[in-house]
């Protein structure tokens, strides 16, 4: 790497300091970066999808990311050093020695963006022996930065799962029932299809391969900043572009001197000569009078490793304050969502996921409140008449289907929940009520049609089925 070509200021700076240079790095080059990345990421990828057992695809893919950011590292390293990155040299370092022991040994350390470039940067100058050595001397003062930089990019990946998800639950939401209703429906055909269908795995997957990707960029770039940051405090690379500065503005000066020098008369050259002379005889005798007389007499004896044990112990507080906070802000995010699935979603939960003790509940002990649950008029025919006339169909058609279950629950003690799905509510009725059945497959399997397969239900279609309802439904016929 040649320093003095670098695109970025060479100065020390802090952990912080140098993880917002990689953030800004990561948005200059994100494209390339992303690019490169996603080189090895989507073989990979393609491949989990043909694996059979879901958590064996989910491990496979999480497992091999050392391997998807060696092209990333490369790139940023060019770019930021004015260098051509060759495909010829990226191969070798995707099959590098170094590479295996990242995928083994040390896949769950979190300084992997940290530590990564030694070997791949630094090998062919140090030689595989000393890599494990600089590998120490660079930990020191970063162990805390690449900890919270690491935990920090987790918390992202799965930020970026979830609102993937999260987006698909509101795509999946009805949106003529209540509010709450609507989620618990959401989620709850959300959950049985990702857990019941061969898509759902697939599409979470999709969502992982999807966060992994936006979130590798920085993380590359972070890790790397973080590592250039240390290279400079150890060798001084701001020391050397100021004296390569240096040299360049006096060397024009440095000339004249010498055609000056030459210049002078033989005498002055003389005189000139003796003087210097004079000066190093006398700056060799006070030399030798320091040396020679008694102000050096104290030794000082100092403890090397005692000093190493200070520096490890400030660098093990540095590392420890920041795993804590990462700590606490997790806790607290996970405080945060417990809360929520607490207040809005702990009936469905309790439903979806917990036997009840009791198989029977008394059925009216849910009717006050099932007609405002199911957002139902007085006379659900007239409305879902005027509805339809008004060219609300959807809503129509979520009247008769709403007015089906509240004269099922009520009437025909079927154990039906408002949110459950139109199959399972379809399941419950041939059990409970046979005769109904097949008047409310027609009714259930048109809302399905019309609400979630957008294919319109016939005006004839729509009066057969209001004379269904009619008949078999309606309690103020």
């Amino acid at each position: 790497m040649q320093f003095d070509k670098a695109q970025i200021r060479i100065r020390p700076r802090t952990s912080i300091e140098a993880i917002d240079l990689g953030v800004l790095i990561a948005r200059r080059y994100w494209w390339r970066l992303v690019a490169g990345w996603l080189v090895v990421a989507v073989p990979i990828f393609v491949v989990t999808w043909f694996v059979p057992n879901t958590v064996l695809a989910f491990l496979m893919l999480w497992w091999f990311k050392p391997l998807y950011e060696r092209i990333p590292m490369m790139t940023v390293a060019s770019s930021i050093f004015d260098e051509h990155a060759h495909w010829s040299t990226m191969r070798r370092n995707l099959i590098a020695p170094d590479c295996l022991l990242w995928l083994t040994f040390f896949r769950f350390f979190p300084g992997r963006s940290t530590l990564t470039p030694i070997a791949a940067l630094e090998d062919h100058a140090l030689g595989s022996g000393r890599v494990s050595n600089r590998r120490s001397l660079i930990k020191e003062n970063t162990q805390g930065a690449y900890l919270g930089l690491h935990s920090l990019g987790l918390l992202f990946e799965i930020a970026i799962v979830l609102f993937i998800l999260l987006m698909a639950l509101w795509l999946l939401s009805p949106v003529e029932t209540d509010p709450a209703i609507a989620l618990e429906i959401a989620l709850q055909e959300l959950l049985s299809f990702l857990l019941a269908s061969f898509w759902g795995p697939k599409i979470v997957l999709t969502a992982l391969f999807v966060a992994f990707a936006c979130v590798a960029p920085f993380y590359v770039c972070c890790g790397f900043a973080l590592y250039l940051n240390r290279r400079v405090e150890l060798e001084g690379w701001d020391l050397d572009l100021e004296f390569q500065r240096l040299v360049r503005r006096i060397a024009p000066l440095l000339g004249v001197v010498l055609i000056a020098m030459y210049c002078m008369p033989s005498d002055a050259q003389e005189s000139l000569t003796s003087q210097l002379e004079q000066d190093r005889n006398s700056v060799a005798a006070e030399i030798d009078d320091v040396v020679l007389s008694e102000r050096i007499s104290k030794t000082e004896m100092r403890n090397k490793a005692q000093e190493e044990r200070v520096d490890s112990s400030r660098t093990t507080n540095i590392a420890l304050a920041m795993f804590l906070r990462t700590l606490f802000w997790t806790l607290l995010i996970a405080v945060i969502l417990w809360l929520v699935i607490k207040i809005v979603l702990s009936d469905y939960i309790r439903q979806a996921f917990a036997r009840k003790s009791k198989k029977e509940v008394a059925v009216q002990q849910r009717f006050p409140n099932l007609k405002r649950k199911l957002i139902l008029p007085d006379d659900v025919v007239s409305a879902a008449s005027d509805a339809w006339r008004d060219g609300q169909f959807r809503n129509a058609m979520s009247l008769l289907y709403r007015g089906s279950l509240y004269t099922l629950i009520t009437t025909h003690k079927c154990d039906i929940n408002p949110s459950d799905t139109e199959a399972s509510c379809m399941r419950a009725v041939r059990q409970t009520a046979p005769a109904l059945s097949e008047a409310f497959d027609h009714i259930a399997s048109s809302w399905q049609q019309l609400a979630y397969a957008r294919l319109p239900v016939s005006e004839s279609d729509f009066h057969a089925l209001r004379r269904i309802y009619t008949e078999k439904f309606n309690l103020n016929a």
